[in-house]
């Protein structure tokens, strides 16, 4: 058995701890986000990227297209699928406590049945904007973290979640209106200033690349080379591979 499978077959051993997490985890378990959301057709040759979508459904295609063409299968499931608040895009955020609980169960229930489906693959959760605040909030083992559309840290002070111990990359425009206006205090602190203080375990790293909006564009280099360092390093096949 080459390394490779080694490592994936070792991965494999911690979806067991998924078990863990409440639910049935029946292989027949119904995910109507996963199943009415966006999934890729081709199959997962460096592992699953599973995204969760800002305040409404987001489609980042130059980041969905860079990891398929990558060899990630993506999924993208859509948490309107599902009796929900409506989009709570603006101040003052309505329902918006409400919105994050339902999308924590949402996101815990996808990844339980991504890790049955796949149970050899690595998982990269995904999280953009409101997507971004789940991700943070949950603490469940998967392969990495990407953080778009949202500070390092938490609305009100809230602890960051992520173990320490999966590696996890923030990246953000500095063009960042549209994600200061969920932080009260964001006028008394710098998106650098939040990171550091956010930012406690040494496999954590944020990215701020100018000019840039939400997500920042992969036609920028600087962009598309904090990305693909990310994945080089944290890929289980081969870490010395490289992506375009």
């Amino acid at each position: 058995m080459d390394a490779t499978r080694m490592l994936r077959l070792g991965l494999a051993m911690i979806g067991f701890a998924l078990c863990l997490i409440p639910g049935t985890g029946a292989r027949g378990e119904a995910d109507p986000p996963l199943e009415q959301g966006y999934t890729s057709k081709a199959p997962p040759e460096r592992g699953i990227v599973l995204s969760l979508h800002g305040c409404a459904v987001f489609p980042a295609v130059d980041w969905n297209e860079y990891f398929e063409r990558n060899g990630y299968k993506l999924f993208v499931p859509d948490s309107f699928a599902e009796t929900r608040p409506t989009a709570a895009c603006a101040y003052p955020y309505a329902d918006l406590e409400q919105i994050i609980e339902l999308r924590l169960r949402q996101a815990v229930r996808s990844l339980r049945i991504l890790k049955q489906r796949y149970p050899d693959e690595p998982i990269i959760l995904w999280g953009h904007g409101e997507g971004g605040s789940v991700a943070l909030s949950l603490d469940v083992p998967v392969s990495s973290v990407i953080i778009t559309g949202h500070h390092c840290d938490l609305e009100d002070d809230k602890p960051v979640r992520t173990s320490p111990d999966i590696p996890m990359l923030v990246m953000q425009g500095d063009q960042i209106s549209d994600i200061d206006q969920t932080f009260n205090i964001s006028l008394f602190s710098t998106p650098e200033e939040r990171c550091e203080k956010a930012l406690t375990s040494p496999l954590w790293r944020y990215v701020i690349i100018s000019g840039e909006g939400q997500p920042p564009r992969l036609i920028r280099a600087d962009a598309k080379k904090a990305l693909q360092r990310f994945l080089e390093l944290n890929s289980l096949e081969n870490r010395s591979t490289t992506v375009d």
